[in-house]
């Protein structure tokens, strides 16, 4: 699995607009929140807090189909971003939205996917890992490969082993995706029971 090619998305004020980013941004690229106009021309602005420091985009105007990329300094030692996005749509009407971003960067955090361990039904994941972890992100995916759940996961750990405990249903579980998140990136794998 590319991690470049993660991405989590979210449906902004009723679908009007489409918000995306990297779970795991490549080596030397920044992280960033992507806004996409889905059916309606808006004004964009955004405001994200990421590591302390604060950064503002002012008013990108977007047409259907159209993105605009908010990005920020790269910090390996900041995986997560508050950002809120504000829209001003052709009819004068504004919306504000909270979007928080949680990514790793690729290559400075690695599992030893040989030596993973599934256990389905206690719900546990056992991984080695080359750093330090903080967290993470689980999802669940059935045998036709549509998405059955995804979640936040506590994982604390590292370097070394790491043990990852999550809850919801196991009946259709065909896939489990995991990505973790620490100060130095974050890495990701996939397990079948």
């Amino acid at each position: 699995m590319n991690p470049t090619l993660l991405f989590v998305a979210a449906a902004l004020f009723d679908g009007a607009l489409q918000a995306e980013h990297t779970t795991v941004v490549p080596e030397g690229e920044q992280p960033a929140l992507r806004v996409t106009a889905t059916d309606a021309a808006v004004v964009v602005s955004a405001d994200c807090e990421a590591g302390g420091h604060s950064y503002k985009w002012i008013g990108q105007g977007l047409g259907p189909g159209d993105m605009a990329q908010f990005s920020w300094n790269r910090d390996p030692k900041v995986t997560h971003a508050d950002c809120v996005v504000k829209a001003r749509f052709a009819n004068g009407l504004e919306k504000t939205e909270s979007v928080a971003v949680d990514y790793g960067f690729a290559g400075a955090l690695e599992v030893d996917s040989s030596t993973a361990k599934l256990e389905l039904n206690r719900r546990v994941i056992t991984v080695q890992a080359s750093g330090s972890v903080t967290g993470g992100q689980l999802t669940a995916y059935d045998a036709e490969g549509n998405t059955l759940y995804k979640a936040g996961v506590n994982a604390k750990g590292g370097p070394g082993e790491v043990v990852v405990r999550w809850e919801g249903a196991i009946d259709k579980v065909a896939r489990v995706a995991l990505t973790l998140h620490g100060p130095g990136g974050a890495a990701e794998l996939s397990l079948k029971p």
